[in-house]
């Protein structure tokens, strides 16, 4: 099985209908068999906070409903927290996205799914977007 983790802006892609991105993001999250699917629990606090802020708070819960099916939540701790904020400027710009890089690396996971791959350039482990992880491993 093939752990991935999903990154908020695949999240977001796919609860918004975010086009041309959510034809991409549906498809990784949507993907079942060999694949197991995983977000931080970080994730799903700024997804709901994201999606209420543009819409409402019932569309949020809605829609975080529909992510915790589909996704196994990984707890963040005060090291990936550290971690980050050690290597923030030196390996990651993005005090966020270095969190979720720690939690994803923490848990083990196999690859990391994000639009934003220049964020994460100094990842230690695979950074795939969307389109580029279907055409690799697909189905």
């Amino acid at each position: 099985m093939k752990r991935i983790f999903l990154d908020a802006n695949i999240l977001l892609d796919v609860a918004l209908r975010r086009m041309p991105f959510a034809v991409d993001s549906s498809r990784i999250f949507s993907l079942e068999k060999n694949y197991l699917k995983f977000t931080s629990s970080l994730n799903i606090s700024n997804v709901y906070f994201l999606i209420r802020k543009d819409y409402d708070k019932y569309v949020a819960r809605t829609n975080i409903g529909i992510i915790i099916q589909h996704c196994q939540m990984l707890d963040v701790n005060s090291m990936m927290i550290k971690n980050a904020h050690v290597n923030l400027f030196e390996r990651f710009n993005d005090f966020e996205d270095a969190v979720q890089h720690y939690c994803a690396v923490a848990h083990s996971m196999d690859v990391i799914v994000t639009r934003n791959g220049k964020d994460f350039r100094n990842a230690e482990i695979p950074v795939y977007s969307p389109k580029d992880f279907i055409k690799a491993f697909g189905e």
